[in-house]
Order: structure tokens, then sequence, then C-alpha cells
């Protein structure tokens, strides 16, 4: 019989994940102003000195975007503190290996987690702006780029969601090649079965137009390729 200290140590931490949450969105709607200069940094860095301006299309849309932005990062925040209670609370009935595992992935994860999304904010973002708003520069018509606000907030929540999709990846080769010990030739036999889970991923996690699903699955499918390269690297230096 199940003792019920477990499920009154339940019902508080769920308590406590749910004030949480209200805190969050709380503290972010107080500071959303900041929230946005944070999410348009990376496209400032170098028009500090030169005229550039996001464009709203009603009176409305701006208090619905930052209730948007302060929703998400809140949910985001969120998901951390229920995988920080679910943890705490498995963690006490573990053994020493299970927890040593636990502590071990959840440590990569983290750190997948973190480069991938500096590198999109640091990299990918400031890179992508540079060449949108260089490319009429170029052209011998002249045409104007003007950058929506929402468009904006949706194109970084579809990165976020990439990045979240190369760590599921990440961390997926990573516990295979640990559990596997012939992890390239495996991956190699079902290349195509992985190549179709990519692309429903990709088609899911991405608006419904098909330039951004292929954008997607063909940079997911690159690092994939790269994985099995590493993994043969790994193999062929193991035995030998």
């Amino acid at each position: 019989m199940i003792n019920r200290s477990y499920f009154e140590e339940i019902k508080n931490r769920f308590l406590l994940s749910i004030i949480t949450w209200i805190c969050c969105i709380i503290v972010n709607f107080n500071y959303q102003n900041h929230l946005t200069y944070m999410l348009i940094k990376p496209c400032l860095y170098k028009y500090e000195y030169t005229t550039f301006y996001f464009i709203y299309n009603n009176m409305g849309e701006p208090f619905y975007t930052n209730i948007q932005n302060v929703i998400f990062i809140s949910n985001q925040i969120y998901i951390i503190i229920i995988g920080y209670h679910l943890m705490t609370f498995i963690v006490p009935g573990l053994y020493y290996n299970e927890y040593s595992n636990l502590k071990h992935y959840t440590s990569i994860t983290i750190l997948v987690f973190g480069f991938y999304l500096i590198m999109c904010y640091k990299i990918l973002i400031p890179w992508s702006w540079d060449f949108f708003l260089e490319y009429p520069a170029n052209q011998k018509i002249n045409f104007y780029f003007e950058a929506k606000f929402n468009e904006y907030i949706k194109l970084l929540i579809i990165i976020y969601k990439i990045v979240i999709m190369l760590t599921f990846i990440n961390l997926s080769l990573i516990f295979f090649l640990t559990i596997k010990k012939n992890i390239d030739s495996f991956l190699k036999k079902r290349r195509k079965y992985i190549y179709i889970f990519i692309i429903i991923v990709s088609s899911l996690i991405t608006p419904p137009d098909i330039l951004s699903q292929i954008f997607t699955s063909i940079f997911c499918i690159i690092i994939f390729e790269q994985y099995i390269y590493v993994l043969y690297l790994y193999t062929k230096y193991k035995n030998s």
C-alpha cells in the first residue's frame, strides 16, 4: 500500500509549482519591457546608430504580443520547476548508479541545451538579420524591409523549438551510444526511418510553409549525419 505521505508531498510540490508559475507571470509582466529588449537585442548589436524599428498592424498588437511573451517565458520556467520537483521527488528512491546516471544525463541536457541556445541567440539570429537587412542594398530594384514584431516573436519561438528538438536528438544519440556497442551500424541501417521521423517532427514544430520545413529538416539531418561520422571515428579509435 502506498504511503499517504507521498500523495501529500506530490500535492505540496504541485501547489508550490503553481504558485511559482503565478509569481513568474507577475514578475515577467512587471518587467515586460526588459523581456522585450532581451528578445530584440540580437538584432540591435550593429544598428545602435542607424534607423531600425519594428511595426505593428493594429493598436492592440503590442499588448497581446507582450502577454504572449510573458506567458511563454513563464511556461518555460514552469516546465523547469516541474522537472526539478520531479527529480527531487524520485532521487531518494534511486540506487547510487541510477542517481549517477540521472545526474549525468541531466548535466548533459543542460550543457547541450545551453550550447544550442547560445549559438542561436548569439550567432544564428544576428546572422539572419544581417542577411535580410543587407540584401536590399545588393539589388538593382529599391525596396524596403519593415520588420513586424509579432512575426519576429514567432520566429524566436520556432528557433526555440528547434533548439529543443536538437537537444532531444543529441541526448537520444548519446543514450544509444552508451547502451549499444554497434550504434554506428544501427543508425546506418535505420537511416531512412530516422529521416522520416525528423521530417515529421520538423513539420510539427515549424509553420505550415514548405521552406521552413525543408530548412529545419535539412539542418537536423546534417546534425544527424555529423553524429554518425563522429560515432564512426569513435568506434574506429576504440577498436584500434
